[in-house]
């Protein structure tokens, strides 16, 4: 057993964990940050919309990983591999976008000369930027569709290595592993700095001090999970990167590192909810609120009917 099968026979038990872990920690997520305290805030929205494109990449990988494990591959035919190649790729670029838009979100919400401004920006407003980014990011991924086919031979998903294929690869790289990621870190650095600069100089109004405290903590829960994000999406770029440029690197160890790096990548759409809880006492409070409530609802309803 080579160590291809080794990741293939290991996501049998592992992808069932991901895949539970995921949904339920979303779905506490979603509930969350719908509540009155945090919806308030338009950085929230995009919380939401990574929540969910969390939930519908994991439904999409977690059976796909599984089902290999006994040999059942349904990329392995000409529709199929350019669908699966498409999905693979599109959820984690619109969940990787609706982080820059809360790191620009938070930038602008940081400034002192512009905060009344963009912070009493309407939630539709803010509903309009996700949709138009859903739309925009699903059209630059359309090529994925077609630079892929089906190889006769080995009957695998296989990149066609044109040089215009390779230029957009390229880009798809350079943008999402390199020019986000540094975008992400420069608009944190700039936010964190802004409030630290008008919190030495600014004496707040008691009635704003509480929205003041709730972006702050969302800053912090943004900055912490754009790092985590980082750390476990670059060794899957690395990877997809190498694979694409060089052909020799189409081996089965190679393959079985790729695996792994998208198991490793898969990590980060369920570890947002441990980041919340660890860096957000709002949300440790919401989330007992939340939750204190609903068992004291089921015992209560237990009472009335003992009784």
């Amino acid at each position: 057993m080579d160590l291809l099968d080794k990741v293939l026979y290991a996501n049998i038990y592992i992808q069932p964990i991901q895949f539970c872990l995921t949904i339920l920690t979303n779905l506490i997520n979603i509930r969350i940050l719908l509540s009155r305290t945090l919806r308030s805030s338009t950085c929230t929205y995009y919380f939401l919309a990574y929540a969910i494109c969390s939930i519908i990449y994991v439904c999409f990988v977690s059976p796909t990983q599984f089902l290999r494990a006994f040999n059942i591959d349904w990329s392995e035919g000409k529709r199929t591999c350019q669908i699966f190649v498409y999905v693979l790729f599109i959820f984690p670029f619109q969940g990787n976008c609706m982080l820059i838009l809360a790191s620009i979100d938070r930038y602008f919400c940081s400034l002192s000369s512009t905060y009344r401004y963009h912070c009493r920006s309407t939630i539709k407003k803010t509903k309009k930027r996700i949709l138009i980014s859903i739309i925009f990011s699903s059209v630059c991924m359309l090529p994925m569709s077609f630079i892929y086919y089906q190889d006769d031979q080995t009957k695998k998903c296989t990149l066609q290595r044109t040089v215009l294929n390779l230029i957009y690869v390229f880009s798809q790289v350079t943008f999402y592993y390199i020019l986000t990621p540094i975008s992400m870190v420069i608009f944190g650095c700039l936010t964190i700095r802004n409030i630290r600069q008008r919190s030495l100089r600014i004496h707040l109004l008691r009635s704003s001090l509480q929205s003041r405290r709730t972006n702050r903590q969302l800053i912090r829960m943004l900055i912490l999970q754009t790092t985590v994000h980082l750390i476990f999406s670059l060794p899957f770029g690395f990877f997809y990167a190498i694979q694409s440029f060089f052909p020799m690197t189409q081996t089965r160890t190679i393959l079985a590192l790729r695996y792994m790096a998208v198991n490793w990548q898969q990590m980060n759409h369920f570890l947002s909810f441990f980041l919340y809880i660890l860096s957000g006492n709002i949300y440790r409070r919401e989330f007992q609120r939340i939750f204190s409530c609903y068992f004291c609802s089921n015992s209560s309803v237990q009472l009335s009917v003992y009784r």
